[in-house]
C-alpha cells in the first residue's frame, strides 16, 4: 500500500501561519511529498507528537476525508486503490470505544457479524467466528459480561478496546486501521493475530 502525495483541508479561521499554503489560497497543505509502504504481514505504526498529522495520515490512508481535500493516490499492488473496494477490504477502528454498554461482549460481536459478515452465510458459521474472535483477542473469560460504560461496572478498558478491534475483525479485513491508545501493548495485538 502506497500513501497519498498532497492532502489539503480548507483553512479554518484563526489557524496557524506555520502550514505551507497551497496554490488555492483558502487551502493549506496538511501533508506534502509523503511516501510509504506496509508489507504483507507487517504491523506499521505512525508515531509523533500532538498535532504531527497522525491521524489525519490514517483518515487519508482510510479514505475517510472529502474527496476534495485529497490529492494523489492510495495504491494496493500497485493498483489505485478504490473506495468501494477499501471499505469492503479494511477495518477501521475508531478512537474512542463506541460499543452498547447493556450487551456482553459475546452479543457485541454477534450483533458486529450480523452486519460485516455476507447474508449468505449460515448462523452457526458466524456464530463460530463470534467464538474464534473471541479466542484469538483473549475474551474467552469476560464473554457472557455485559460491556457497560464508565459508570457501571463491566470489562476494563483494555477489554472494551479488544472488543472493539474486534467488532471491525469480524469480517476477515486483510487492511487495518486502528489507533492504539496511551498503555495499549502491541504484543495483545500481534499475539491474537
Amino acid at each position: 500500500m502506497k500513501l497519498p502525495a498532497l492532502l489539503c483541508r480548507k483553512e479554518e479561521p484563526g489557524s496557524s501561519d506555520s502550514e505551507v499554503e497551497s496554490k488555492d489560497s483558502d487551502m493549506k497543505v496538511l501533508l506534502n511529498d509523503i511516501s510509504g509502504e506496509a508489507r504483507e504481514g507487517e504491523i506499521m505504526g505512525v508515531l509523533g507528537v500532538s498535532g504531527s498529522g497522525k491521524s489525519t495520515l490514517i483518515d487519508a490512508l482510510a479514505d475517510r476525508i472529502l474527496k476534495g481535500s485529497l490529492k494523489g493516490s492510495v495504491t494496493l499492488n500497485n493498483e489505485v486503490l478504490e473506495s468501494k473496494l477499501l471499505k469492503v477490504i479494511s477495518a477501521y477502528v475508531m478512537q474512542d470505544d463506541l460499543l452498547f454498554p447493556m450487551l456482553t461482549v459475546e452479543e457485541t460481536l454477534m450483533f458486529s457479524a450480523e452486519f460485516r459478515l455476507p447474508r449468505s452465510l449460515s448462523a452457526s458459521k458466524k456464530k463460530a467466528r463470534v467464538q474464534a474472535v473471541i479466542d484469538q483477542l483473549g475474551l474467552r473469560n469476560v464473554a457472557k459480561t455485559v460491556i457497560n460504560d464508565e459508570g457501571h461496572r463491566g470489562v476494563s478498558g483494555g477489554k472494551r478496546r479488544r472488543v472493539s478491534i474486534g467488532t471491525d475483525r469480524i469480517h476477515y479485513p486483510i487492511v487495518f486501521f486502528f489507533f492504539f491508545k496511551s498503555g495499549f501493548w502491541i504484543g495483545e495485538f500481534r499475539s491474537s493475530s
